[in-house]
């Protein structure tokens, strides 16, 4: 079972009122809420993470005898005997209304087997977690040796991946004394995750010969590949809100006192806006990437990228903007077809093209400090990946203007 979510109901948020966005096909379990800004995406993404951060504690799911309780004292109420009583039976009923009000009065989640969800969550072996647009990774590279601390049962927008350094420089640690006590199964267990976690690095940057470096006199870890080397803390804002969301997952999957090298824990994922930051080829591999890597997650994710739209086929795609659900996704549409049918093609043009104007300015200037360059190595990996059909102009006067600044002779 991975539709632990078959339908989301909107009561009432915002402009949007009454509308059910059904998951009914156990093969499109993962949701991809899509719609231009201003549609409803992100304030939908967050009443579903409130209601899931009200609900989760309650290990005797009392939060579904509300209406109960609503008609049991509205009924106090009705055949009360004298003042007294009457009183005090509207006192508990305007509580039970509001805690309804406050739980259900935006959204309604319709969960499959509710109670097996929240007892596995208790038992800290469900996943519940939220990464917000803003998401940024801030990791901190241990001093001396520290034991990771990890969010699981907390709220689920609190992420542990600033912790990840310390579980990395820890997990070096033990395999060196088990190697030293000759507790070798133990110590090539740890030497294998490892080693897996470097295929899903070389995966993530596209470098089958990147390597994972850990400096044991400072405790610290590079990342090395042919062109570069750097660490955790350096890296670009796309591959850092990629890894804050699979650091922190990796953590909160792994067993309190044992490592845990297959990701298959069950759990709900809600991430807003997946494509922040992430230039097109990572747009296009960031669900593909994660669905595999656990795959007994469901990811609830709100896009308003073509690239991961059509991205994966374990998907049901719901539209706020048109109110339209599509059940099977749209892994089989193209790129052209997604931006034609669901989003305007000029205003995607527009934002290219405002992204030429400033790179077209900061590539003219005649002095550069750090800041434009930075802008400009940011600018260059988005506009290098412009499709044809979004805009061909745009890619051609890109190709000329960034040959241009690279024969400049003063930069040489």
């Amino acid at each position: 079972m991975k539709r632990y979510i078959q339908g989301i109901h909107i009561n009432r948020l915002f402009h949007l009122n009454n509308v059910d966005i059904p998951i009914t096909d156990d093969s499109h379990y993962n949701l991809i809420i899509t719609g231009k800004n201003g549609s409803g995406k992100t304030v939908l993404l967050n009443a579903v993470k409130d209601f899931i951060n009200r609900t989760k504690s309650d290990k005797f799911l009392n939060f579904t005898n509300l209406e109960e309780q609503i008609k049991y004292w509205e009924k106090g109420v009705k055949d009360a005997s004298d003042e007294n009583i009457r009183f005090a039976a509207s006192i508990k009923l305007e509580h039970y209304k509001k805690e309804f009000d406050e739980l259900f009065g935006r959204v309604n989640i319709s969960f499959n087997d509710l109670a097996y969800i929240y007892n596995q969550y208790q038992k800290g072996d469900f996943i519940l977690a939220f990464y917000g647009a803003t998401r940024k990774s801030q990791m901190f590279e241990p001093q001396n040796p520290t034991k990771p601390s990890i969010n699981r049962t907390g709220n689920i927008s609190e992420s542990s991946s600033s912790q990840f350094l310390n579980f990395l420089s820890d997990l070096k640690i033990q395999e060196a004394l088990a190697r030293n006590e000759h507790q070798l199964s133990d110590a090539d267990e740890i030497s294998v995750w490892f080693n897996d976690f470097e295929k899903l690095l070389q995966e993530l940057f596209v470098d089958p010969n990147l390597k994972l470096e850990f400096n044991y006199r400072n405790y610290s870890f590079t990342i090395r590949s042919a062109e570069k080397a750097f660490r955790f803390t350096e890296l670009s804002d796309g591959f850092n809100a990629v890894l804050d969301i699979i650091t922190d997952l990796i953590l909160k999957i792994q067993g309190q006192n044992s490592l845990t090298r297959v990701y298959n824990k069950e759990g709900i994922v809600l991430i807003d806006e997946i494509e922040t930051h992430l230039h097109l080829q990572l747009q296009k591999s960031i669900l593909p990437l994660l669905t595999r890597l656990f795959p007994n997650i469901q990811f609830i994710v709100t896009t308003h990228s073509p690239f991961v739209l059509n991205s994966i086929d374990s998907a049901t795609v719901y539209d706020l903007e048109n109110h339209t659900l599509i059940k099977d996704g749209l892994s089989n549409a193209s790129y052209s077809g997604i931006v034609e049918g669901y989003f305007k093609q000029d205003e995607l043009s527009k934002d290219l093209r405002d992204k030429l104007d400033l790179y077209r300015i900061l590539t003219r200037k005649n002095e550069l400090n750090d800041d434009d360059f930075a802008q400009i190595a940011y600018l260059e990996p988005i506009l290098s990946e412009i499709p044809d059909y979004l805009d061909s102009s745009v890619a051609a006067e890109f190709r000329k203007l960034k040959l241009e600044f690279e024969n400049r002779e003063e930069l040489q």
